[in-house]
């Protein structure tokens, strides 16, 4: 659970990036971004119009999907408290569990990542994204990030490695494939045997697997409760740890929200059994107003985040590698590009829903 929050963030903003790159071309002679962007905007007009009105439906039927799945995210576990654990004084809550090399665990995931973009109301295909992945594999700690305990090198065993874009399943490495995943100051990078992998292979690896980002910000600093807590209890998250950490995702922002733009809160749902281990479910949604990256000759004029996740987590905080979750995340962002006295409003939306559990081996 140590990086799910930042995990979802960072493809967002790796898909609002593309979605602007694609809008843009490099200036010939003396014509300005903005004139560039709007040849783009009217050939891909042009193209929504000469596109199928099925698939227009389909894209509604997929974010009406994506609602079920965000609920879905948000109710996952909360009907599995079997045995109740005695509440006592109450219990810590301990988010971060620091990694040691040498440790080794399964992991199982799957999710969905769901994208559109719209021009004047007008969505472009040729900029939506609707992938469903599926993971399984044994990972292998390599090295850690001595300070936050994230792991920045890892090997990864793949059992299955799956995608499916419009109907189709592709089996995209095969079983028993080794995987070298290591993170690179903010980024991450995949290899096999040495090589490094395509940038779309790499894309759904990174949807999958845990690398330490760059940020220090713990999930303990911005969800913690800061003592112990009964089922029932709720809190708010640490406005100012969330932004700190938003901070170093959206570099030079266009809008940059305030403490105040922060909503949501953390709820101890419960004390359980899960395979005869005591576990603390927990239920987590915030909302980010006011905030969008930095986007070129498009002008933010709105934007915002949301993150939710319910899952549990082992009540021994000694206890690492043995958790689950369901979560998403959803970004939504506005823009204008302006020609003369026209406006043209562009319009972004992104959402990753995902369930994931991890089991270690000795």
């Amino acid at each position: 659970m140590n990086t799910w929050t930042m995990r979802g963030l960072l493809i967002a903003t790796a898909v609002l990036a593309l979605t602007v790159g694609a809008c843009k071309k490099k200036p010939k002679e003396d014509k300005s971004k903005a004139d560039d962007t709007m040849d783009v905007m009217k050939a891909a007009s042009m193209d929504v119009m000469k596109a199928d009105a099925m698939k227009a439906d389909a894209m509604k039927a997929d974010a009406m999907k994506a609602d079920a799945m965000k609920a879905d995210a948000m109710k996952a576990d909360a009907m599995d408290a079997k045995r109740p654990v005695a509440t006592g004084d109450g219990f810590i809550l301990k988010f971060d569990r620091p990694l040691k090399e040498g440790q080794k665990y399964k992991v199982v995931s799957t999710g969905s990542v769901k994208g559109k973009t719209t021009v004047d109301g007008k969505p472009i295909p040729k900029q939506s994204t609707n992938m469903t992945y599926a993971f399984e594999a044994v990972v292998t700690v390599k090295a850690v990030h001595a300070a936050s305990g994230k792991a920045t090198k890892l090997e990864v065993k793949i059992i299955k490695l799956q995608s499916t874009v419009g109907g189709a399943t592709k089996e995209l490495l095969p079983a028993d494939t080794l995987v070298l995943a290591e993170s690179a100051g903010d980024k991450e990078k995949f290899s096999v045997d040495g090589k490094p992998v395509a940038k779309p292979l790499g894309k759904v690896l990174g949807y999958v697997i845990d690398l330490f980002d760059g940020d220090a910000t713990t999930t303990d600093e911005v969800f913690g409760p800061g003592g112990p807590k009964k089922p029932g209890d709720s809190w708010k998250p640490n406005a100012a740890k969330m932004l700190a950490s938003l901070k170093t995702k959206f570099k030079d922002a266009a809008m940059v929200p305030k403490p105040s733009d922060v909503t949501g809160k953390v709820t101890f749902v419960a004390a359980k059994k899960v395979d005869g281990m005591d576990v603390l479910q927990i239920v987590a949604k915030v909302k980010v107003n006011n905030i969008a990256p930095k986007m070129g000759p498009v002008k933010a004029t709105a934007g915002f985040l949301e993150i939710g996740m319910a899952g549990w987590l082992p009540k021994d905080p000694k206890v690492v590698n043995n958790d689950y979750h369901a979560m998403f995340v959803k970004m939504h962002i506005e823009g204008d590009i302006k020609k003369g006295p026209k406006t043209i409003k562009l319009v972004v939306d992104f959402v990753q829903t995902g369930k994931k559990r991890v089991t270690p081996i000795k």
